[in-house]
């Protein structure tokens, strides 16, 4: 380990007092910085190749790398700014804000995946000097939202990407995880989930957990994060649904989460056991997508890597 991860962990093991020493070891370090540079070049090459920063790649750069840069990692800050500003450039210059197909949707008030990520991805950002227009970004991102509440309160996309695309519950879950203010638009969403059904799958029992916990639901958030830690299997994973293997997409969400929720120190170090074995030497993840086209692939394993990182970095204490 270099210098730089050997001092990091120093930091992080003194942060918290309350941390158990194995909480935080020099494996997730070592995990988080094989991953970075793979999130890095699959995201310039998607904008070389594809000419499009938007849906995926780019949001989630942006999010990972910006909550990497909080808890001490090194980062190309070159290649972060100019992705961001592409991504930026490419949404907040489109009259709808649905540069990407996936931005479009079947319903009356569609919205993809992709202005939710971003708006993720800048909550996480503490860049000295770019706080102000980065925060009317986040305005923007928000006043995009509220355009497309439907009058239930829920957010409506079409369904067919899983798990990127997943569901309503999660797609409402998720943007109020990144919306910023907006009391009445909140509140209207927080009663509609909790009129939907609770499925007990990963994705949809992270989301909650989380929103839960953010709407200071200590009781409904502690809930959700036992019926979560219930999904881990043998090898220390999750699965996105019964039947399917454990990935690290379910494994980084559910990792991620119980960051925040907080959980037993076994159940987290196996989770990360998981993931130890099974990043791939180029610093990511394989996971396979749920649908036919196998092409697909390339996107859902640059999306569970991205979780994968999110999940790691969640578990750390704070510096």
């Amino acid at each position: 380990m270099h210098a730089l991860a050997i001092g990091l962990l120093s930091l992080l093991l003194t942060a918290d007092a309350t941390a158990e020493p194995s909480q935080v070891t020099a494996n997730s370090v070592q995990m988080v910085e094989r991953a970075l540079p793979f999130l890095e070049k699959q995201a310039t090459d998607w904008v070389e190749v594809r000419k499009c920063a938007a849906c995926h790649h780019g949001p989630m750069m942006i999010w990972t790398h910006h909550e990497a840069r909080r808890r001490g990692f090194a980062v190309n800050e070159k290649a972060l700014a100019d992705l961001e500003t592409r991504t930026l450039d490419e949404y907040l210059n489109d009259p709808t804000m649905q540069p990407t197909g996936q931005d479009k949707g079947y319903l009356e008030k569609p919205l993809g995946p992709g202005t939710v990520f971003l708006a993720l991805g800048l909550k996480a950002s503490e860049t000295p000097g770019q706080q102000a227009p980065r925060q009317q970004a986040i305005d923007r991102l928000n006043e995009n939202f509220a355009r497309h509440q439907n009058d239930d309160g829920s957010w409506t996309t079409k369904l067919d990407h899983q798990p990127i695309i997943d569901s309503h519950d999660c797609l409402t879950a998720e943007i109020l995880l990144a919306l910023d203010g907006n009391a009445a638009a909140r509140q209207r969403a927080v009663a509609w989930l909790k009129s939907a059904p609770v499925r007990n799958e990963t994705q949809p029992l992270a989301l909650r957990a989380a929103v839960a916990r953010q709407a200071g639901d200590a009781a409904e958030a502690q809930r959700l994060a036992d019926l979560l830690c219930a999904r881990q299997q043998e090898s220390g994973g999750w699965s996105q649904l019964d039947g399917m293997p454990c990935d690290a997409v379910a494994t980084g969400q559910a990792l991620y989460v119980l960051g925040i929720t907080g959980a037993p120190v076994e159940v987290v170090e196996r989770a990360r056991k998981f993931l130890a074995a099974t990043q791939q030497q180029d610093g990511s993840w394989a996971v396979h997508t749920r649908h036919e086209n196998v092409k697909n692939d390339r996107v859902i394993t640059y999306f569970g890597t991205a979780w994968a990182v999110l999940g790691l970095l969640q578990a750390m204490p704070r510096r």
